[in-house]
C-alpha cells in the first residue's frame, strides 16, 4: 500500500504517464496536462518550498477555486513533507484569519488576488511568502507568480527521500464548518485518507473510462477524498472552478463520474420537468407515460422482482425516444452520480435511474476522511446511505448515536486535546453526532443531527433537517429553516427560488418591482403555502409545518447564516430571525 498521498498519484507516472492528469475546460479548446507533465512540476514545486524553508509538518495554506495548480499545490506540499490546510473561497475573512492563525500555516498558495486580499493581513503576519496562480501588475508584496516560483525549484531536491511523510503523519488539516462555533482543524493522516480510498475504488470501478467531473469545493472532505481516489486509479479530473457553469463543462469535458449535494440534481429535475410542462400535448403525454412506467420497473427492481417482458420492451421505447434525449441534453456522458451532504428525496433517485445515470447517496464526515458508508450504483435501497465501509466497525448507542471506529478516523482536532476527548467514548468509538437506524439487511439511515433535533412542548422529537430538505426540493423553495423548540407546533421559515419564481411571476403576469415585492405577494404566499401542504401530507401529524414566514432574500455565508458547506447556521438564524420566530408562535 501507498504511504503516502505523493506515492498514490507518482504510481501513475511511468506506466500511465501519458494519460490525461487534468482536463481543463477553455472556449479555445480544453488542456490536458499529463501525469508525467504533472509530475514535473510538482517536483519542482516541492523543490521551491523546500528551498525557502518550508520544513517537515509545516503547514501550508491552499486557497482557490477548483483548477489544475491547487493539484500540483497539494502534491508539491505533500512532497516536501508539509501539511496542507485548504481553505473555503467562500468563508469570511475572520474565518480564514482565525483558521492561518490557529494551524500557525507558514506558507500560502492563493489562484487570485481578489482571494489574497481576505488572508493578506494574515499572510503578512506568518507567511515567508504567498505564490498566486495569476499574475498582477503590479506585483503584490511578498507574494510571487506560480510560474516564477516554480522556476526556483530543483526537481531532485531530496534525493534520500528523507521528507517523504510516514503512513501515520498527517497529511491535511482540514477546517470543520463551525455551524455550534469555532471551527475545529480536523487532523486526517495519510493512513485515513489512504484507507478511505481503498475503500471506495470498487465504488469507481463501476465507471468506463474514469472521468472526474470536480464540482464540489477542494476544501470539502468528500471532494478531496474522491479526488485521491479518482487519482489512485489513474482517471482524470475535470475541474469546474464556476459552479454556474457546470453544464458547459459537463458538454466540453465528457466526464464520466460525479460527486455533488442534492440541490444540483433538484434543480436538473425541475427544470426538465418545467420544461416538459410548457411542451406540447404529445411530448408531454410521451414523457409522463414513460415516467410512470420507469417507476414502476424502478420498483420492480427495489424488491429484486423481475421485470415483465412486456413492460420492459414497452420502457426501451420510452428510452430511446424519450430519456435519452433528456440525458443528452442535460448530464450526457456522466454514467454514476454520487450525492451526499444531505437526504435527497425519492423521486429524484428514481429520475435519475430513468434516464439512465443512476445517483447513489452515501454518508461521511469530516472527522471521517470522511466516507463511512455509500451504496453500490446497482444497489436499490433509496433513502438508505448504504452499508458501511469494509473494515470499519459501526454501532448504533441505545439513544441512536452512529459510532464510528477504523482506520478512517482522524487522530483528533489540532491544537484541542480536549475536545478530541470529548468525541471518542471509552472504546475508542467516534462519537458522529448524528443519528441513524440500520435497515434490516444493515444499511444505514441517516435521521439528522443530534443537537439540532427539536424537542416540541408534547415530548416529540422532531429533526428538522429531514424537512427542511423536503421542502427545498420543491420547485419553488431553495432553502428553510424548521423551528418550535418547545411550542405546540412547528413553524418555517422559507426562503424561495427566486430564479424560478420571476419566471413563474411574469408568465402569470403578476407586477412586482424586486425580489422583497415578489415575496410579499399574496399568489406568491398562496404558492408557496400549497407546496407545504403537499409536503405536510408525506410527514407525521406532529412534523407538520403549521405557520410559515417568506424571506426577501436567501441566507448566505456573508451573513454568517450559512457555512462553507452551505449547512445552515441554526443558532445565527434564529437571533436575526428572533421577532419573525416569535410572531410565528404569537397565540
Amino acid at each position: 500500500m501507498e504511504r503516502n498521498l505523493y506515492e498514490l498519484f507518482a504510481q501513475h507516472t511511468v506506466a500511465r504517464g501519458e494519460s490525461p492528469f487534468t482536463i481543463t475546460v477553455r472556449d479555445d479548446g480544453n488542456a490536458e496536462l499529463t501525469y508525467r507533465q504533472a509530475h514535473e512540476r510538482i517536483l519542482r514545486l516541492a523543490g521551491a518550498l523546500a528551498a525557502v524553508g518550508i520544513e517537515k509538518g509545516d503547514r501550508v495554506v491552499l486557497l482557490s477555486e477548483n483548477r489544475t495548480e491547487w493539484y500540483l499545490a497539494l502534491y508539491a506540499v505533500i512532497r516536501a513533507g508539509g501539511v496542507a490546510v485548504p481553505l473555503y473561497t467562500t468563508a469570511s475573512a475572520e474565518q480564514q484569519d482565525y483558521i492561518i492563525r490557529d494551524c500557525g500555516a507558514r506558507f500560502g498558495f492563493v489562484s487570485k488576488p481578489i482571494l489574497y486580499e481576505n488572508i493578506r493581513t494574515a499572510a503578512e503576519r506568518q507567511f515567508i511568502a504567498t505564490v498566486l496562480f495569476e499574475e498582477t501588475t503590479p506585483e503584490l508584496p511578498r507574494t510571487v507568480t506560480l510560474a516564477r516560483f516554480e522556476a526556483t525549484g530543483d526537481p531532485v531536491f531530496d534525493p534520500d527521500e528523507t521528507r517523504l511523510p510516514s503512513f501515520e503523519d498527517t497529511a491535511v488539516l482540514i477546517y470543520t464548518s463551525g455551524t455550534t462555533g469555532e471551527p475545529k482543524g480536523v487532523m486526517l493522516s495519510h493512513r485515513n485518507i489512504i484507507s478511505d480510498v481503498h475503500m471506495l475504488q470498487p465504488v469507481l470501478n463501476y465507471i468506463s473510462g474514469l472521468r472526474y467531473l470536480s464540482l464540489l469545493p477542494l476544501s470539502h472532505a468528500y471532494e478531496f477524498t474522491v479526488i485521491q481516489t479518482v487519482v489512485s486509479m489513474g482517471g482524470a479530473i475535470v475541474p469546474v472552478p464556476v459552479m454556474a457553469r457546470a453544464v458547459e463543462y459537463i458538454a466540453k469535458g465528457e466526464p464520466t463520474i460525479c460527486c455533488a449535494v442534492p440541490r444540483l440534481f433538484e434543480k436538473i429535475y425541475h427544470t426538465v420537468l418545467q420544461k416538459v410542462d410548457g411542451s406540447g400535448i404529445v411530448t408531454r403525454t410521451l414523457f409522463y407515460r414513460g415516467l410512470r412506467l420507469g417507476e414502476k420497473i424502478y420498483r420492480y427492481l427495489e424488491k429484486n422482482d423481475p421485470i415483465p417482458f412486456p413492460a420492459n420492451l414497452l420502457f426501451q421505447f420510452y428510452r430511446r425516444l424519450v430519456f435519452d434525449k433528456i440525458r443528452n441534453r442535460t448530464v450526457r456522458t456522466i454514467q454514476l452520480f454520487i450525492s451526499g451532504g444531505a437526504a435527497i428525496q425519492p423521486e429524484i433517485i428514481r429520475f435519475f435511474n430513468i434516464i439512465g445515470t443512476p445517483i447513489v447517496e452515501g454518508y461521511g464526515i469530516t472527522e471521517c476522511s470522511p466516507v463511512v458508508s455509500v451504496n453500490m450504483p446497482d444497489d436499490r435501497d433509496v433513502g438508505t446511505v448504504g452499508p458501511a465501509l469494509a473494515g470499519l466497525d459501526v454501532r448504533i448507542t441505545p439513544d441512536g448515536e452512529l459510532l464510528v471506529r477504523g482506520p478512517i478516523v482522524m487522530s483528533g482536532y489540532y491544537g484541542k486535546p480536549a475536545e478530541t476527548k470529548e468525541v471518542f467514548d471509552a472504546d475508542g468509538f467516534f462519537r458522529t453526532g448524528d443519528l441513524a437506524v440500520f435497515t434490516d439487511n444493515r444499511k444505514l439511515k441517516i435521521i439528522g443531527r443530534k443537537k439540532e433535533i427539536i424537542v416540541m412542548a408534547s415530548g416529540k422529537n422532531v429533526a428538522p433537517a429531514k424537512i427542511e430538505n423536503m421542502l427545498a426540493a420543491t420547485p419553488w423553495i431553495e432553502q428553510a429553516c424548521v423551528v418550535g423548540d418547545e411550542e405546540k407546533y412547528l413553524a418555517a421559515i422559507v426562503v424561495p427560488d427566486f430564479d424560478t419564481l420571476r419566471e413563474w411571476a411574469r408568465k402569470n403576469n403578476l407586477a412586482f418591482t424586486d425580489d422583497a415585492a415578489l415575496a410579499a405577494h399574496p399568489a406568491v404566499r398562496k404558492l408557496i403555502r400549497s407546496t407545504i401542504d403537499e409536503v405536510n401530507k408525506r410527514l407525521e401529524s406532529h412534523e407538520v409545518i403549521k405557520r410559515f414566514h417568506i424571506l426577501d432574500r436567501r441566507f448566505t455565508t456573508e451573513n454568517g447564516e450559512l457555512t462553507p458547506t452551505l449547512k445552515i447556521k441554526r443558532r445565527a438564524i434564529r437571533a436575526h430571525y428572533r421577532e419573525i420566530i416569535e410572531g410565528l408562535f404569537a397565540r
